[in-house]
């Protein structure tokens, strides 16, 4: 898979360093995600300790959560959990390192990161 911003192909998990859905820090056009510093990493890191707490959190809220890429409810687009090794990810029982997990949309491919969701859901309430 390639980052969408750009072209920059992360040969070693296949993925984009920021994500399906970021642009690459290697990449020329790399701006930061604005909100991402304001979420509190300890909040998400105690709501989920292994991935099946992500799937039912996602699951139990696919039908008010959109796709940021696509604004279908994800319950609607259907919707794939994926996560790959990460410095900034969550600390899941599940593996050795930190991951960064992320819900993709099946209608239009985009990788939502977990704190977009988690901001979107609590803007919504």
């Amino acid at each position: 898979m390639k980052c969408k911003s750009c072209v920059w192909f992360n040969k070693k998990y296949q993925i984009c360093t920021r994500g399906w859905a970021g642009k690459s820090e290697k990449c020329p056009f790399y701006t930061p995600v604005p909100g991402a510093e304001n979420v509190d990493k300890s909040v998400l890191q105690a709501k989920w300790k292994r991935l099946t707490h992500v799937v039912e959190w996602v699951a139990n809220n696919a039908s008010v959560l959109k796709c940021v890429g696509c604004s279908m409810p994800l319950s609607a687009a259907g919707w794939v959990l994926r996560w790959y090794p990460h410095p900034d990810g969550l600390k899941l029982e599940d593996f050795d390192e930190p991951m960064w997990v992320y819900v993709e949309c099946c209608k239009c491919g985009y990788g939502n990161a977990l704190w977009k969701l988690v901001k979107q859901l609590e803007a919504g309430r």
